[in-house]
């Protein structure tokens, strides 16, 4: 069995010095101490992004979430969370992830699945937005046996995929320097006179701050305004992602501000829908005000769960 142990714990049990870790013990009690706050300003100050240029928030969609009623039956459900773009903090997705484990093998009060669903919604709300830091802060628990939650993969069909433009990519440094901010990353304008551009691509990687392993998304950008970039180098832009290290909501906000701040636009949407990692997928969302009631937040704004073909 230690052999087994050795084998298995060859990347993952062993600590950032080699050392071996002790093995993970399941919490039979609820921790919300697990929960980790990461403040938005760090990211905003380093690449001189105004948050007063944009309304948002972000979507997190959890599905391995799993409680015991009063008998011990367990209850398997899928949670939505909403985060106003304008909080204090974020939560660490990790951290989220070990504080939801924590309820695996805790017995609720609540013994029927209705009952159960609100009882989870209480404490959960409570513990985010008290470790977050936000009262806004507000979630929704699907049964996993919803038949009508997941609905077709979203379309978006007014935004035209652009993956196939033929550019040619070179190796170069990351679109988003850490430092130098004072200006944008300059687009190239586009020759045509359309006021008008609504994309989409598939080709969104960036990396995990933290482990610098791959995230995976799609991302939407919809904008309006005198001049605008050109396909080609929106692409060359969105392809430059993947040598990026920067949560999910920081990406968003990134091309948000490189964009707002080279073509000033009337109208402007990015919303980048992330593959799930880790039993969670994570979808920012940052607009212009007058897309408040826009068809395109419909992924967001519904009580349903859309997906992208690769959530």
């Amino acid at each position: 069995m230690q052999n087994i142990d050795k084998i298995a714990s060859k990347f993952l049990g062993k600590d950032s010095l080699n050392n071996q870790m002790a093995t993970y013990k399941a919490p039979e009690q609820i921790d919300s101490s697990l929960l980790v706050a990461i403040p938005r300003i760090y990211n905003r100050e380093t690449h001189n992004i105004n948050a007063k240029l944009f309304n948002g928030f972000d979507t997190w969609n959890c599905y391995e979430l799993s409680v015991l009623n009063a008998k011990g039956r367990p209850f398997s459900g899928i949670m939505k969370i909403f985060f106003p773009a304008d909080s204090t903090n974020i939560v660490e997705s990790k951290s989220l992830k070990l504080y939801l484990n924590s309820f695996n093998l805790y017995h609720l009060k609540s013994v029927s699945n209705d009952s159960l669903k609100i009882e989870l919604e209480t404490i959960i709300t409570k513990d985010l937005q008290k470790h977050i830091g936000d009262d806004r802060i507000k979630l929704k628990i699907y049964s996993a046996n919803s038949i009508e939650l997941i609905q077709a993969p979203i379309a978006h069909k007014e935004f035209e995929n652009i993956d196939n433009i033929d550019i040619e990519i070179s190796n170069s440094t990351s679109v988003i320097p850490e430092t130098d901010r004072e200006s944008p990353y300059l687009f190239e304008i586009a020759n045509n006179t359309a006021s008008t551009l609504t994309v989409h691509s598939a080709l969104l990687r960036s990396n995990c701050r933290v482990t610098n392993q791959p995230d995976w998304g799609d991302v939407y950008i919809h904008i309006k305004a005198s001049t605008r970039p050109s396909k080609e180098s929106l692409l060359l832009y969105i392809v430059g992602m993947r040598k990026e290290q920067h949560f999910h909501e920081e990406i968003c906000e990134n091309i948000y501000n490189d964009l707002y701040l080279q073509f000033e636009p009337t109208e402007l949407l990015v919303q980048c829908l992330y593959t799930r990692r880790g039993g969670i997928d994570i979808n920012p969302i940052r607009y212009t005000s007058n897309l408040a009631n826009s068809s395109m937040l419909v992924y967001f704004s519904s009580e349903s769960i859309y997906k992208t073909n690769r959530q």
